[in-house]
């Protein structure tokens, strides 16, 4: 039996009214945007450090280098006088004897005086100027970057003999013979240990000690 057309536009309308009835129940969905390239994070290192100063380095005094050196030396003329291994000589007149002579004696030793951390260097200098005299002179040898500097000194006497020399907490120390009351020039016999402090420029006398010492009776 033939469909008449009436009945066909109601089927039809029937099946639209279930299509959009049906498309109803699907929310509209954007597609999902394209994933954005990110960086990858670099992996954490130590976080960095300053690094330490670098340790000053100080140069050494050298045996050769106090020993062809210009010390303040009273005794010469101008003052001074200039080394060369370890020996000074200047004339001072025509005569054999009318000349100045210094020599750089034992002991020589070193270790800090003015607290910088440098090794400094105390030396002994004996001068003569003709005569029977021998001036001995305590030096004090700072090191300025590995160079010598005469900056103190000390006459310990004439024709004294030192026996012993050294550096202790920044201090000198010297243990030597020197004239009691009733000694001649030529014949220390007391001995004692003197202990010295370089101030400025200056070497201070902090201490005399006087050492026992045994006398043979004649």
């Amino acid at each position: 039996m033939p469909i008449s057309i009436q009945r066909l536009l109601i089927i039809l309308a029937a099946l639209l009214a279930v299509a959009v009835t049906a498309s109803a129940c699907y929310p509209f969905v954007l597609p999902p945007a394209p994933l954005q390239p990110t960086a990858t994070p670099e992996p954490a290192g130590p976080s960095p450090t300053a690094a330490p100063p670098a340790a000053p380095i100080t140069a050494t005094l050298t045996l050769d280098q106090l020993k062809n050196f210009a010390y303040v030396l009273e005794q010469a003329p101008g003052g001074k006088a200039t080394l060369v291994n370890g020996k000074f000589e200047a004339a001072t007149g025509a005569g054999a004897t009318q000349k100045v002579t210094a020599v750089l004696a034992e002991p020589i030793v070193a270790g800090d005086l003015n607290g910088d951390g440098a090794a400094d260097a105390a030396v002994i200098l004996t001068a003569s100027t003709g005569g029977s005299g021998a001036f001995v002179n305590l030096h004090a040898v700072l090191n300025e970057g590995g160079k010598p500097v005469d900056t103190a000194l000390a006459l310990l006497g004439d024709r004294v003999q030192v026996k012993s020399l050294a550096i202790q907490g920044g201090a000198l120390v010297v243990d030597l013979m020197t004239h009691g009351p009733k000694d001649p020039l030529c014949c220390p016999t007391m001995q004692v240990v003197q202990t010295y402090k370089l101030q400025g420029d200056m070497l201070i006398l902090l201490s005399v000690v006087q050492k026992p010492t045994i006398r043979l009776s004649k």
